[in-house]
């Protein structure tokens, strides 16, 4: 830090410090200051990166305007699999790119490429 960064921070530390505060501050050179402990948030996926998209990319990379798709959703439920088909569709080809319907009975998605 610079000289004028370094006065800034230290009036700032012994703010928080005079009122008590509980902080945690990291600087750039990854010097701790303060005795509150963060905990990094785990984020739990039910699958793997990419693996949807792996799922689905068979059943719809061949697809052109005008033609019906169908995608069974196999092991993962209907919801993920319908996520995995609108997010597909909306990186390759943008919004309102198809038309859908989930059918509970089938298990499946199917669809219409629209542009």
């Amino acid at each position: 830090m610079e000289h004028m960064q370094e006065v800034a921070f230290k009036r700032a530390i012994n703010a928080l410090t005079a009122l008590k505060c509980q902080f945690a501050i990291i600087t750039p050179e990854g010097e701790k200051y303060g005795e509150l402990t963060v905990a990094k948030e785990v984020v739990t996926r039910k699958h793997k990166q990419g693996e949807m998209k792996s799922y689905v990319d068979p059943y719809l990379n061949l697809v052109q305007v005008g033609d019906g798709f169908t995608v069974p959703c196999g092991e993962y439920d209907m919801h993920t699999t319908v996520r995995s088909v609108s997010n597909w569709f909306y990186k390759k080809y943008g919004a309102g790119s198809f038309n859908y319907k989930s059918d509970k009975y089938t298990n499946c998605v199917h669809g219409i490429r629209i542009k």
